[in-house]
């Protein structure tokens, strides 16, 4: 404001009506009106000349609502107009001067060593309920540079200043803090605040704004974007002056010269952007639960918070998602039905769950079915296995030694097994091959249709003459299998020996293991309004038992609901297994195969499936007029889609971080999920529980 100083007492001595009126006020009065000004010229008529000259008076609208907003009356407002509306009419707007603010703190305060943004600590005293001096302030500080993303001012470079009580020995610091350890020999902790920070250290000297973490949370969400890809983004337009964008066309924009100075490398890395997606899930969910995020101070970042998001993962497994409880009118319908005998009307639901399985997965151990984790991601077995079977023969079910030639290195001296690595091998060198593998590792959702072999079957047929030919599925299919054909490793080089399932899909088979093992698939459990309830991975095959295990644990959680249906594309085999178990727990859950299912992948001439399993025997599920259904029950494909997008993120994730992911997305996604039932006026209500006390439990 252009205001001589020396007019105040003039001013305050004409307008008497600004005595009450604070500084604070003032100010916000200029800063709002410099934003609306264009708003306020156009209820004047268009001869008054508004370019050069500020309007004589504020309009009536504008005046009321800035009137409730600072609390001052009309005449204040109509006075505070008449003494400040030419410098509110030459100003620039409020947002203009936060970002030249902001600049002219990189042109010359940078080079004074004064920073635009200073990282102390919450808190000034002490507040460890154990220290004895808690009423006097900090004065002990330690002072390093550091490195702040952010979302309105690019690249800045900032102070962190650490404080010390000289009392505890606790050090303070803008994200956490840390207790002196008093046990011989034991382990410094972080500890973070429950509030979330404004910015979040991703890194020993580097910062990301709040905002800006939870924008790349979102996008991982709803775009299936990858850290390095949030990460290149940023550097192309968050940390490019607007100046330079507009200035550009055959060139990008260049980093202020400033920032190339910098005493840390300015360059958002992909682990800083995994780095803040991680901690921001882990604190919202500690402020969830009311608990405070502990982690180790020491080590390397990238393992640091392994332990807690492995922690969150076992309560999920154990608890499931929140939405276990889930219901609202687009996955439960309340019908009426006629008693037997009586010919009482008597009301019921039906709330399905649909159950289907994705084939994603992350690497894992090369011995089959094993659960182990491995040490890295590039391991081909897990630290038990690799000692009896590193140097095992590739070929599956050959226990023989490794016999290294000019031209194998996996597999034994046998011709044949020999000859399987040489045409793998050769294959994976072959121009379609790597084309279509480079297409899908570029695309973050890949089409599941199309031809890229990485996902291929290649398995080989040997004849009596030992002749080696090789066979290819370019299109394998998941399909749950019975346990017989679950537990053998062989089960897709040659036809099971079990009878054949009502399926008619062709079993998924292997090629030799010259590659890491990935696990078989996801199999999630999702109510037909979209609503994913859980998700489990399955290591070896989608064993239909398991699917079972897994659906009965899922809903018997407390607040869970039991679902009436159960729809899933190899219902019939579950159903045959559930009524050969001893658990009475499924004899009041019908099974049937979704309709699309029926039609196009189970036979007419299956008796079993037809009595038990098809949707038509079941009139709560289609709708009034019998010429539709009531459910979605294809949303399990349709969910499919959206997590099978995320496989080109997941595929080289240790098991820790890959279910952590998946987790954290479909908590969002379910998030998304109830606004949009919102929206659509169908109710999404909670049953109620008591898993507060659970969780005290098991903690």
């Amino acid at each position: 404001m252009s205001l001589d100083i020396s007019l105040i007492p003039s001013v305050l001595e004409t307008y008497p009506h600004l005595l009450p009126i604070t500084t604070d006020q003032i100010q916000l009065f200029v800063n709002i009106c410099s934003l609306i000004r264009d708003e306020i010229a156009l209820t004047y008529p268009s001869d008054v000349d508004t370019e050069s000259s500020a309007p004589p008076f504020l309009p009536d609208t504008q005046a009321e609502w800035i009137c409730e907003c600072l609390g001052i009356t009309s005449e204040q407002a109509e006075v505070l107009w008449s003494v400040f509306r030419q410098t509110i009419w030459r100003m620039e707007d409020a947002n203009k001067q936060y970002v030249t603010l902001a600049d002219l703190f990189m042109e010359s305060g940078w080079r004074e060593g004064i920073s635009f943004i200073s990282l102390f600590p919450p808190m000034r005293r002490c507040s460890q309920p154990e220290c004895k001096d808690r009423h006097s302030e900090m004065r002990k500080e330690y002072v390093r540079d550091a490195i702040v993303f952010t979302f309105n001012h690019g690249i800045q470079w900032a102070k962190s200043v650490y404080l010390t009580c000289l009392a505890c020995g606790t050090n303070y610091r803008n994200n956490y803090y840390v207790p002196r350890v008093r046990v011989k020999d034991g382990q410094p902790y972080r500890y973070y605040y429950s509030k979330l920070p404004r910015r979040i250290q991703v890194g020993e000297h580097h910062y990301v704004d709040l905002r800006l973490a939870h924008m790349w949370t979102q996008d991982m969400m709803i775009n299936s974007s990858s850290a390095a890809g949030l990460a290149k983004l940023y550097e192309q337009t968050f940390a490019r002056s607007l100046a330079d964008i507009e200035g550009c066309y055959y060139t990008r924009p260049k980093l202020p010269y400033a920032i190339t100075r910098l005493p840390f490398s300015p360059r958002l890395r992909g682990d800083h952007v995994w780095s803040a997606f991680v901690i921001l899930a882990l604190l919202r969910d500690a402020r969830a639960h009311r608990r405070l995020l502990r982690v180790l101070h020491t080590g390397e970042q990238r393992v640091r918070f392994n332990a807690a998001m492995h922690d969150r993962n076992l309560r999920i497994i154990a608890l499931g998602q929140r939405e276990i409880q889930h219901h609202c009118k687009g996955c439960m319908r309340i019908y009426e039905e006629k008693e037997e005998g009586t010919g009482k009307v008597i009301w019921k639901s039906c709330q399905p769950v649909v159950s289907d399985g994705l084939t994603i997965g992350h690497p894992c151990c090369k011995t089959f079915r094993c659960t182990k984790s491995l040490d890295k991601v590039r391991n081909h077995w897990c630290p038990g296995c690799a000692k009896l079977c590193a140097d095992q023969c590739a070929v599956e079910n050959c226990t023989r030694k490794i016999v290294p030639t000019d031209n194998t290195k996996m597999t034994c001296d046998d011709e044949t097994h020999v000859e399987m690595e040489r045409k793998t091998v050769q294959r994976g060198q072959s121009m379609f091959v790597l084309t279509s593998r480079l297409t899908r590792s570029r695309i973050s959702a890949p089409d599941f249709d199309a031809e890229t072999d990485d996902d291929a079957l290649v398995w080989y047929e040997v004849d009596a003459l030992n002749r080696v030919t090789q066979r290819v599925d370019s299109h394998p299919v998941n399909v749950g299998v019975s346990d017989a054909d679950a537990d053998r490793p062989d089960r897709q080089i040659k036809p099971a020996s079990a009878p054949a399932s009502c399926p008619s899909k062709t079993p998924k088979r292997q090629r030799i293991l010259l590659a890491r093992r990935r696990t078989a698939c996801e199999v999630t459990l999702i109510r037909p309004c979209g609503i994913i309830l859980q998700r489990a991975m399955m290591f070896g095959a989608e064993a239909v038992s398991n699917v079972l295990k897994m659906t009965k644990t899922s809903f018997s959680v407390p607040g869970a609901r039991k679902p009436e249906m159960f729809i899933y594309d190899t219902a019939c085999e579950a159903k045959q297994q559930a009524m050969n178990l001893d658990d009475d727990w499924w004899d009041d859950v019908h099974m049937v195969v979704d309709p699309w299912h029926l039609v196009t992948k189970h036979k007419t001439t299956h008796d079993f499936c037809q009595k038990y399993c098809n949707p038509a025997s079941y009139p709560e599920l289609m709708r009034e007029d019998g010429k539709g259904w009531w459910f979605n029950t294809s949303v399990a494909e349709q969910t499919n889609v959206w997590l099978g997008s995320y496989h080109s993120i997941l595929k080289e994730m240790l098991p820790i971080k890959y279910n952590f992911f998946l987790d954290e997305m479909i908590r969002l996604k379910n998030i998304d999920t109830i606004q949009t039932l919102k929206d659509r006026r169908l109710m999404p209500m909670y049953y109620p529980s008591d898993t507060e006390a659970l969780e005290s439990v098991l903690t």
